[in-house]
């Protein structure tokens, strides 16, 4: 099963896509069975499971996106921060909200608008030892040239963790929240056709006659004769359209 992102495919896209699976299951159909009423039953059953499967596929709950995960984990703040990486580790120990210890893993949550410094290295470093940890995990959104050069300086093993690799490691788990899709405002059927108005019917009319065309010399001719009655209905409106404008 698949599922739907209204930001990659629109609904007026679905619609489109229903029609010609319909046109060309149809056409398929009537070429190999050379029936009529069996050929439109096999179209209407596809369309029916097509409709039934983009159904589903869109009840389906979605993860937060990568780009709006880091820009409301940045605006929360560190509780925010801190819930989540505490439920990546949560057999660690809590030294502070910030920062925690699994075994000998320090893990520290720097996140933060700004980069990681040299100040923040040193005040882990010395937590290490403190707690005679030999490895530490940072999760950041970057980190300051110094205190990177800094950090490879050290005994201390320190690995680094981006936001995205946050949000890697958070749908891994399945921790991340999930969305809905906010509901859009559906186009005003006038705008969708003053949007088929502005194209000059000429591109309609020769589209017909090159599907007509087509018929003859190509098989599945009567996908094609559709194709070209839809496209002249849409020229003779066009004119049609224009001339009323125009008088």
């Amino acid at each position: 099963m698949f599922s739907v992102d209204n930001t990659i495919v629109k609904k007026s896209d679905l619609v489109v896509f229903g029609i010609l699976t319909f046109a060309f299951t149809f056409s398929i159909a009537t070429y190999t069975f050379k029936r009529v009423w069996l050929s439109l039953t096999i179209a209407i059953a596809f369309s029916v499971a097509y409709c039934c499967i983009v159904l589903l596929a869109r009840k389906r709950a979605r993860f937060e996106k990568k780009e709006d995960f880091e820009r409301n984990l940045l605006l929360s703040g560190k509780p925010r921060s801190n819930e989540l990486i505490k439920s990546l580790y949560e057999n660690a120990q809590e030294i502070t909200p910030e920062l925690l210890l699994l075994d000998d893993t320090l893990v520290l949550n720097a996140v933060k608008y700004g980069g990681i410094g040299e100040e923040d290295i040193a005040s882990l470093y010395r937590k290490s030892l403190e707690t005679k940890a030999n490895k530490a995990i940072v999760y950041m959104r970057k980190i300051d040239k110094n205190a990177l050069t800094l950090a490879r300086s050290l005994p201390l093993k320190i690995d680094f963790f981006d936001l995205k690799k946050l949000y890697g490691k958070l749908k891994e788990n399945n921790l991340l929240n999930y969305v809905e899709d906010a509901p859009k405002a559906r186009p005003k059927l006038k705008d969708v056709l003053s949007g088929i108005k502005g194209v000059p019917p000429k591109y309609f009319l020769f589209t017909a006659i090159a599907c007509a065309l087509s018929s003859v010399f190509l098989p599945m001719k009567i996908y094609y004769l559709i194709v070209a009655a839809i496209n002249a209905a849409f020229g003779i409106v066009v004119i049609i359209w224009n001339y009323k404008s125009q008088t």
